[in-house]
């Protein structure tokens, strides 16, 4: 429990470039009650929208809007 509450405050959100997915797919099971639909289920607006508040790596800034570190810091 310990490690985990560690890792959480450590790692940046988002950090990872799965992430947004894994949360996207648990957000999914709890509003719908179903798995998602490979290919018909997207990110929700929340997730979309946090991914632009955060700044990530170039490698994954490949989404339109993403703020870069070397932004963010100047």
């Amino acid at each position: 429990m310990l490690q985990t509450t560690l890792a959480c405050l450590v790692l940046p959100l988002w950090e990872g470039y799965d992430e947004a997915y894994h949360f996207s797919y648990a957000q999914h099971l709890f509003e719908h009650g179903a798995l998602p639909r490979l290919g018909q289920t997207g990110l929700s607006t929340e997730v979309w929208r946090s991914l632009k508040l955060v700044p990530t790596t170039f490698r994954n800034a490949h989404d339109e809007g993403r703020l870069l570190y070397s932004d963010y810091f100047k």
